[in-house]
């Protein structure tokens, strides 16, 4: 039993931290520490696209409720650990059912394409888990084309009329063409012409057939908000159906270009296989789509135009102007309905007190609009879903092992209840295995029971598989799960609480993995570092019992 334990050990010493010194001294009694200050929390899981955790990127929160977030240790730090980020609302701002907490999550650093993410936590979701790519532009997954044209200017103006064409590649099977007319000039932010030598562009095209290319979309799903619909002056939340996905950026010299002195064309090659919701039916020649484009600085979607789908080369196409750079998307757009939609999941193999992280997608035109990781539980077995239609979408419930449990069409009825019966998953004659810490400060008779709350994976050793799968969220010290397999399987183990990341290798664990950390017989002191965890055991005890 003693690695498991040592694993929920090595976690709680960073909850001591929260113990305030007007805490009553503590001599032969029992106390009970918890950690479960922040009980709405998420955590953002960040890689490159291509399964690597990202570190190197800063981290800046904004929105209407950004100031109300902490991290999970409860401070105003934000800094990813393992590409884990942990993010809690305060107590006295949590989410209601008509007002969920909202705000922005924005990943920038060299070599990445910025990306910001908005966060909802809503009443009924008080954990989660959503993965978020960033893309590394001198690695682009599978999908995505990175094209950085140079082009010599005359006077600062495009001598010849020219077009630029992200390349295509055994896995970038769409295109985008750009033609700039000759004459044109480039323009700041400000509206100034930019006087200059060389252009130089940064362009980023996806495949939007391909599942894990769309994640790098603005956001980082395809429902969204703050979107500025034809004729609408106020911004509507829904869901995107993108034929095509392309970020356009120019440099004269290095400066930034935001306009052109006349227009410039852009030619998007359409997945032939999109379904066009305007039609209901595959796309074809003749199909009007709607373009989109993307403001950064306000996170903001708006409508520019409508565009034909026509044919060159045997590759179908969505052609239209603009006169300014950013994020464009061909296809379609569907207004969600205003208030969340409630799911409710139901399965006679929930049993109390078991955790089961269960992948909730909501499915809309053959794509996943939006995805997270839910924690879930007997007791807690409904979740919320912002800004999805009412209609075309449905709701698919998957297992931590990729298996579909139950799949449903959304409720019709904005803000309607969505109940899903969910099939029996491989795991659910598996063996029950908890986990809880208990803590005896050295000298003392009784234990102070340190109760941490953190979020914890695990990944079955020598598969050679680098994933770590998300277990669940340990809530006050403890977790039960049918999803480890006692005595024979060895695991690696991955723990994320406040800033802090640890990762505990190679153990096995047993049914009943509760136990005392601390020195009378039979407490355990932790195989891999005893000295060190001693040192902390009688520092963080000394805190709390100060000298009588």
């Amino acid at each position: 039993m003693k690695p498991t334990k040592y694993l929920l050990y090595s976690l709680g010493w960073t909850v001591l931290l929260c113990i305030q010194s007007c805490q009553h001294p503590l001599k032969d009694i029992r106390v009970v520490v918890s950690s479960a200050i922040l009980e709405y929390t998420t955590v953002l899981q960040i890689t490159d696209g291509q399964g690597n955790a990202v570190n190197n990127v800063s981290v800046s929160l904004s929105g209407p409720d950004a100031e109300y977030i902490y991290n999970l240790e409860g401070r105003r730090q934000f800094q990813l650990r393992d590409g884990l980020l942990g993010l809690g609302v305060h107590p006295q701002h949590e989410p209601t059912e008509d007002n969920p907490v909202t705000f922005y999550v924005e990943l920038s650093g060299e070599d990445y394409l910025t990306q910001v993410i908005p966060v909802i936590i809503t009443s009924e979701l008080r954990s989660s888990l959503n993965a978020v790519s960033v893309l590394r532009l001198s690695d682009a997954p599978p999908g995505v084309a990175v094209y950085r044209p140079t082009v010599s200017l005359v006077d600062g103006r495009i001598g010849e009329t020219l077009m630029l064409t992200t390349p295509l590649s055994e896995t970038s099977e769409q295109t985008t063409r750009i033609t700039l007319r000759a004459g044109t000039q480039f323009l700041d932010a400000d509206g100034n012409i930019i006087t200059g030598n060389t252009l130089s562009g940064l362009i980023v095209n996806t495949d939007t057939d391909k599942e894990t290319s769309l994640d790098i979309i603005p956001g980082g799903s395809l429902a969204t908000s703050n979107v500025y619909t034809n004729g609408n002056n106020s911004p509507v939340g829904g869901a995107f159906n993108p034929a095509a996905l392309t970020n356009i950026n120019f440099f004269v010299d290095g400066a930034p270009v935001s306009y052109f002195s006349q227009p410039i064309e852009i030619a998007q090659q359409i997945d032939d296989g999109f379904y066009n919701l305007g039609t209901n039916t595959q796309v074809r020649v003749g199909d009007a789509l709607s373009v989109y484009s993307h403001t950064a600085a306000d996170f903001r979607w708006t409508y520019e135009q409508e565009t034909v789908v026509t044919q060159a080369d045997e590759l179908l196409f969505a052609s239209y102007e603009t006169d300014h750079l950013t994020w464009f998307m061909s296809g379609n757009f569907a207004p969600g309905c205003p208030q969340p939609a409630n799911i409710t999941l139901n399965a006679s193999w929930f049993e109390a007190g078991i955790t089961y992280p269960l992948t909730i997608e909501a499915v809309m035109a053959g794509k996943v609009v939006r995805r997270f990781v839910a924690s879930v539980n007997a007791t807690y077995n409904s979740v919320q879903l912002t800004y999805l239609p009412t209609a075309g979408v449905s709701i698919r419930i998957k297992d931590d092992r990729e298996a579909i449990l139950g799949e449903e069409m959304l409720n019709s009825t904005c803000g309607g209840t969505t109940s899903i019966t969910l099939a029996d998953p491989s795991t659910v004659n598996d063996p029950r295995v908890t986990l809880q810490l208990y803590v005896r400060c050295p000298g003392q008779t009784e234990v102070v029971d340190v109760l941490p709350t953190f979020y914890l994976y695990y990944r079955e050793r020598g598969t050679g598989s680098q994933e770590f799968k998300f277990l669940g969220v340990v809530v006050n010290g403890f977790i039960s799960t049918t999803l480890l397999t006692p005595e024979t399987v060895r695991y690696d183990f991955k723990a994320i609480w406040g800033d802090q990341v640890k990762i505990v290798g190679d153990h096995v664990v047993h049914e009943d993995n509760s136990g005392t950390v601390g020195t009378a017989p039979g407490d355990i002191i932790g195989e891999h570092a005893g000295a060190t965890n001693l040192a902390i055991l009688t520092q963080k005890c000394d805190e709390l019992l100060p000298t009588q």
